[in-house]
């Protein structure tokens, strides 16, 4: 019988897909924060939703953002030190879904 390797070798599929770069950037400078895509293809089904330390939590469904459009995030009544926001999007006839949190 031969010892197990302390640290087995694993190897992704030969299907996994490349490292993907998030196609987000964000603009902080007004008072709600402008999100842009930057990737080179159009995103579906993209949501931001929204929460604060209070357990307040809200969605905004924004369906299809092409390559350089822009959202505005609405932050009304909130505390803008307390939000973070989570944006969700499937990739252009992908059937993977993505998440990304950033805060303000």
């Amino acid at each position: 019988m031969s010892p197990i390797p302390l640290r087995p070798t694993l190897h992704p599929p030969s299907d996994a897909p490349l490292a993907y770069r998030v196609p987000w950037s964000v603009d902080r400078s007004g008072p709600h924060p402008v999100v842009a895509n930057t990737g080179d293809e159009t995103l579906r089904f993209v949501r931001a939703l929204i929460g604060d330390g209070s357990g307040h939590a809200s969605q905004e469904r924004w369906g299809s953002i092409a390559a350089g459009e822009t959202s505005e995030v609405c932050l009304c009544d909130l505390d803008r030190s307390d939000c973070f926001v989570t944006l969700a999007w499937f990739r252009d006839g992908g059937e993977d879904e993505y998440l990304w949190r950033f805060v303000l």
